[in-house]
This record gives structure tokens, C-alpha cells and sequence, in this order.
């Protein structure tokens, strides 16, 4: 009898554990500490050879007590489910949506409290969007997005008014940069855009840094000096900021015109393309021996490689949220990074070259093309005995009740996908894309 009582305590002090921090003096938390009480209460009286009625009440007192702070403590050291959120400014999708600096400030709050209500607590704020930015730079112009117009002066520097505003409401913040694309626009005027540079910017008289790429104007990543210029501008924002890291998203090269829901296997640019071929022949002149594919994935690495060190050196992370297929699985044929888009991120993951990996699993579970269980699964296994903490990405901004796919019609996808997550050893969270699809989800989603 003795066996069963030892076992049916056990498990109200299981029960007991699941009760948040803030509830342990509930009515819940309450009801079953008098359970607690009482039952120890019993069996010390059997046990109690002699000892009086406040001895046994002052040791009971202690033992539950020791308890609960035992209980507590182990809750207190899980580890904290990462919940963020892409914050995007690119032509204001998310933020701003006014170019009135007190208008801005106010938006960004009420977009704060609604993170922190929604149990959000990581913000990818994007600074860098096409060759601009969101904060004082020397070298990039401020954005048209931020201002209004493109090297504007601004009022104020909103990465910093976000970054106190954030740490204020305990959520961290990561300055997401776009590193190399300029314009997606075809008819951008590239003299315009050199014309807004700040006075001492490093970027004037580097015209020669630009390729077009179809309709993508973009810095050069074959060239070392973009690379180091980019890297040094990610490390400013690192040091002179109070943030807790640098972020960088999926554009590295640009996307074939197949697109990112291309169901062709291995789509990738052609590559005699001349955007970036004198470059490529130097390096080979110079001795070189990859095909202009493997050079082209070999500088993004490079890059990688300089992001993480540099933003190291200033004591913050750095994470990259790269297209959620690497190479093609047995039983996925969409667009890969690898070939797509020359970057290499299972490498990066392998060497360690991240603090965190985000995948972008925008895909529905038993997508044939794209399936988001057998992706997410992947991403697991290759995290598994490295340094890299994962976080997937997952597409809020497809739920729509109109969408032509059932698994998109309600947030019942999304939830489906926060409780598979979960069950993913190596996977610590998730972060939502974007600001704008999450705000209308209610907190249930999240299962809080």
C-alpha cells in the first residue's frame, strides 16, 4: 500500500509542475497544496514515534516547501521556447506606414505591445532592405521606405527607438540585413541611388561593385571588397547598437525567374551568364579550379564566414533564415538553394559558421512538392551534434480563408506545425513570417 501512495504522490507533484510561476498561488495551485499537505501530513503521523503535533507541522511545513522551490527551479531552467517574428520594411509591408516620425513611433509601439502580448520574444527588425537604411549610416542612404524619400535625412533612428522599446518589454532584437540586392526594379536609376550616398560614404566611385542580374541590381559577392564593405557595415550596426545579434535572409544570389515554388528539380541560373564574369575570370587566371557554380556558392561561404567573425567580435549572434531546401529530398522537387540561389547553408550549419539557422519552411504538411514535416525533420538531423541552434520559419502570411488550399484556409496549419516542431529535439522555436499575417492571429495559436 505504501508503493501506491509513493507513486500517486509522485504524480500529483508531476501535475503540480505544469503550473506557471504566476500561478502557484491560484486556486489551482492552492487546491493542490493542501492535497499535498495533508497527505504528507498522514504519513509523517505514522512515522512521527513521539514527536509532537508542531514538530510534525513545522517539518511538513519545510518539506513542501523545499518542494515547490525544487519544482520551481527545474521549470524555471527549461529552456525558453524561441517565438519570434519577421518585422518587415520593405516597401512597408509590415512598418511604417506613415512618414511622420511621431506616427512611426506610435505604430512601433502598438506593433511592440502586440508581440509582447502575443508571448513573442524575438524581433527580426529589417534595417537593410535594398542598399538603404533604417538607421544613421555613413555609407548607405536612408531608405525611401523610412523617410519617404531615398537619402532623406531622417528625424530620428529607428533602430535605436525599437531597440529601447524592445528591451523595455524584455523581447530580443535582431538586425535583419538584406546584404546584397540594391533593386528588383528593372528601370532603378542606379546614378540616382549613387547620387543619395552620404557625403563620405566608402561606396562612392564603386559603380563597378554593381551587376544586373535580369531585372536585380545588386553588390557584386564575387568580389572580396563588397564582401569585406558589407561585413564591416553589419559589424557598425553590431557595435553601436544594443541589439542581441545580426540577421541575414535568403538573397544571396538572385532567384531563377522559375521562382521559389518552381517544381523543377535543380533549377538554377545559366550559367554563361556574363554578370559576373570578369570576375570569374580572374579567379580562374589566378589559378582557380571550381566550375562558376561552385565559385559562386564558395563566396557566399566566404561571406558567411566574415559575417560570423566580425559580428563575433562584437560579442553578438549571428543568424541566417536560408530557403527551406537546401538540396532536393527523395520525396521533394522543388527549387533548391544550393542550385537556385548558390548557397550552401547545410555547410555553414556543418561548420559552424551560425549562431542560429532559420529555415524558411513555407509549406504546408504533405506538400508533395515541399513536404514542411519531411523538411523540417531534415533540418533537424543535420543540426544535430553541431553548435547551431534551429528555428523554422513558417508562413503565417499564407493563412487566408480564401486561399485555393485547404491546409491554408484556417491557422489550424500553423498550429499542426508548432506541435510537430516541438517534438524535434534539436529545434528550440519558431519565428513567423510576417508581422502583419501574425497580428490577427489569436493567442491559441501558440497554444500559451
Amino acid at each position: 500500500m505504501s508503493n501506491v501512495f509513493r507513486y500517486f504522490f509522485m504524480f500529483l507533484l508531476s501535475v503540480f509542475m505544469i503550473f506557471p510561476r504566476s500561478d502557484v498561488k491560484g486556486r489551482a495551485g492552492e487546491r493542490l497544496e493542501k492535497q499535498l499537505e495533508k497527505m504528507e501530513k498522514k504519513r509523517m503521523e505514522r512515522k512521527s514515534s513521539g514527536r509532537t503535533k508542531e514538530d510534525i507541522e513545522k517539518q511538513l511545513e519545510k518539506r513542501v516547501k523545499e518542494r515547490i522551490n525544487k519544482q520551481l527551479e527545474e521549470q524555471t531552467k527549461k529552456k525558453v521556447e524561441e517565438r519570434a517574428v519577421w518585422l518587415t520594411t520593405v516597401y512597408r509591408l509590415d512598418w511604417p506606414k506613415s512618414n511622420s516620425a511621431q506616427e512611426q513611433k506610435d505604430e512601433m509601439i502598438k506593433i511592440l505591445d502586440d508581440c509582447k502580448e502575443k508571448k513573442i520574444n524575438r524581433i527580426y527588425f529589417q534595417v537593410h532592405c535594398r542598399g538603404d537604411a533604417f538607421y544613421y549610416s555613413k555609407d548607405f542612404p536612408s531608405s525611401k521606405w523610412f523617410t519617404g524619400e531615398l537619402g532623406k535625412k531622417s528625424e530620428y533612428d529607428s533602430l535605436r527607438f525599437v531597440s529601447e522599446k524592445c528591451k523595455e518589454r524584455n523581447i530580443k532584437l535582431e538586425a535583419w540585413i538584406n546584404p546584397f540586392v540594391i533593386s528588383n526594379d528593372g528601370n532603378f536609376d542606379i546614378d540616382d541611388y549613387f547620387s543619395k550616398l552620404p557625403e563620405d560614404s566608402k561606396l562612392k566611385g564603386h559603380k563597378d561593385w554593381v551587376i544586373k542580374i535580369g531585372n536585380c541590381l545588386m553588390f557584386n559577392p564575387g568580389l572580396v571588397e563588397v564582401r569585406e564593405f558589407i561585413s564591416d557595415e553589419a559589424k557598425y550596426i553590431s557595435q553601436n547598437y544594443d541589439i542581441s545579434g545580426i540577421h541575414i535572409d535568403d538573397y544571396f544570389y538572385p532567384y531563377p525567374s522559375g521562382g521559389i515554388e518552381s517544381e523543377k528539380e535543380n533549377v538554377k541560373y545559366d550559367e554563361s551568364i556574363d554578370a559576373d564574369k570578369k570576375e570569374y575570370e580572374k579567379y580562374l587566371e589566378n589559378g582557380g579550379k571550381l566550375s562558376i557554380g561552385d565559385w559562386r556558392r564558395n563566396n557566399a561561404d566566404e561571406f558567411i564566414k566574415l559575417m560570423h567573425d566580425k559580428v563575433h567580435s562584437t560579442g553578438k549572434t549571428f543568424s541566417v533564415s536560408p530557403f527551406g531546401i537546401w538540396k532536393n529530398l527523395e520525396n521533394t522537387r522543388g527549387l533548391s538553394s544550393y542550385y537556385g540561389i548558390y548557397a550552401d547553408s547545410k555547410k555553414w550549419v556543418e561548420n559552424n559558421w551560425v549562431d542560429y539557422i532559420v529555415p524558411q519552411i513555407y509549406w504546408h504538411i504533405g506538400y508533395e512538392v515541399a513536404d514542411f514535416e519531411s523538411l523540417s525533420k531534415w533540418w533537424n538531423d543535420i543540426c544535430k551534434d553541431t553548435k547551431v541552434k534551429l528555428i523554422l520559419g513558417l508562413a503565417t502570411y499564407r493563412v487566408d480563408p480564401n486561399s485555393t488550399i485547404d491546409s491554408w484556409k484556417s491557422p489550424n496549419e500553423i498550429k499542426k506545425q508548432i506541435d510537430m516542431l516541438r517534438n524535434l529535439k534539436n529545434v528550440i522555436g519558431f519565428s513567423l513570417f510576417r508581422y502583419s499575417s501574425v497580428r490577427s492571429l489569436s493567442l491559441d495559436i501558440f497554444y500559451i
